[in-house]
């Protein structure tokens, strides 16, 4: 340091004026570090901070939002940011935590856990049902009339997919209205507009309720897929 921090005698060491204050100074840094690592260590059990998630619409309304104030009771010290869609981000890029998408992954260059395997349902309203009549088998399903709901990265509709004797069929029907938002794919298939085949949380409530039947009860399970780069 240049400068002497002990005063030797042959009796005794002690500080100088600069080694009182050079120890000073390292007793403030050690215990800066002592805080700092008391204050991570705690985060490794009390998780804090924000946490950005990419989820689409329905999951975050029909799912996620109702189970956040137990979460929330539990993990106080969270912030949850949601972005809502469907297309593929870049989450890097983005600067987005963790995605959550339904269906298969593809090729992507991501790292992902499947969380869940989702029902789907083939319903319609019960008014298109009283109009149109009501499809027991899946042969019987030739001629109805469908909503399309169309990919939110290739613009394309999702076909209709059946388990029939442990193989995976899909089926295309004619089709008046195409949506690409989970919201109007039901409220479309509310207004009698035709079939649809959404994750069974999508319309719980409508088959509770008696606004839409189940038609074809063969179910397709797609994974969940939680995506983090």
């Amino acid at each position: 340091l240049g400068v002497g921090l002990l005063a030797r005698t042959t009796r005794q060491v002690t500080a100088t004026v600069d080694g009182q204050a050079y120890y000073q100074r390292c007793v403030a840094i050690l215990a800066d570090l002592d805080d700092a690592e008391a204050e991570f260590s705690q985060a490794t059990r009390q998780p804090r901070g924000r946490i950005r998630i990419d989820v689409p619409g329905s999951l975050c309304r029909l799912v996620l939002m109702p189970a956040l104030p137990d979460f929330c009771a539990r993990h106080p010290q969270l912030r949850l940011e949601f972005s809502v869609s469907d297309r593929q981000i870049d989450p890097l890029r983005e600067g987005v935590d963790c995605v959550l998408r339904i269906g298969e992954l593809g090729d992507l260059p991501l790292a992902a856990r499947r969380l869940a395997a989702l029902p789907l349902v083939t319903c319609a309203s019960r008014g298109y049902l009283e109009h149109h009549g009501r499809p027991q088998s899946l042969a019987e399903l030739e001629g109805h009339r469908a909503v399309d709901n169309l990919s939110a990265t290739t613009g394309k509709p999702f076909p209709f997919e059946f388990v029939v004797d442990g193989a995976v069929h899909s089926l295309s029907l004619a089709a008046s209205v195409a949506v690409n938002d989970g919201g109007g794919y039901v409220a479309a298939c509310a207004a009698g507009m035709g079939l649809i085949q959404v994750p069974l949380f999508h319309v719980e409530r409508q088959l509770a309720e008696g606004e839409f039947e189940v038609q074809a009860q063969p179910v397709f399970l797609v994974p969940s897929w939680i995506m983090k780069y």
